[in-house]
């Protein structure tokens, strides 16, 4: 099984965080979120690697992504912030898993951006997200 079969309820509430903050901005485009996936797949990478974080440094619309995307991965993340508690606890996976599906997304956005432009991914994923 692959990540989206097999995370695809991990990858659904990434995926609510980036669509939820392109409705309440509308003007957010595709390389506003590649930069906060990129971003937001760095800082778990060093998580994972036991190296400190560095500032994140992104567009008001990217930071706004990556606030969201952050919180939501925190609460799928065993050892997630403690004060990051969804109303219904979800079960938990290591923080390899949250990688996954990150950079999973990272390569769809990549890819419906590269084919349908500013907001193809945007205009994609949010055709599934109510």
């Amino acid at each position: 099984m692959n990540v989206v079969e097999q995370h695809s309820d991990i990858l659904q509430n990434i995926e609510f965080a980036i669509v939820s903050t392109y409705r309440e901005r509308p003007e957010l485009r595709d390389p506003e979120v590649i930069m906060a996936l990129e971003k937001l797949i760095t800082y778990y990478t060093r998580m994972k690697k036991g190296l400190p974080q560095l500032p994140v440094v992104l567009p008001e619309g990217s930071i706004a992504v990556f606030t969201f995307m952050k919180t939501v991965c925190e609460s799928r993340r065993e050892g997630g912030e403690e004060d990051v508690v969804p109303d219904e606890p979800l079960p938990r996976v290591p923080l390899r898993i949250i990688v996954l599906c990150l950079e999973r997304l990272l390569d769809s956005a990549r890819n419906w951006h590269k084919r349908d432009g500013q907001r193809g991914y945007l205009n994609f994923v949010g055709q599934y997200i109510v």
